[in-house]
């Protein structure tokens, strides 16, 4: 299995990680491609985003 790392250039919470999944599986890539979305973190950021 191939495992994609997409590095989100802004902060996402869970709902909007959730939502990028959501939309990558609308699109048809290939057998065994795995992805993974991981967003900038930092300390008391959480807060900030809705």
């Amino acid at each position: 299995m191939a495992r994609i790392l997409v590095i989100v250039p802004f902060a996402l919470v869970d709902k909007g990680i959730d939502n990028r999944l959501n939309q990558v599986q609308s699109v048809k890539f290939g057998p065994y491609i795995d992805f993974e979305f991981c967003g900038p973190k930092a300390p008391g950021l959480e807060r900030h985003i809705r």
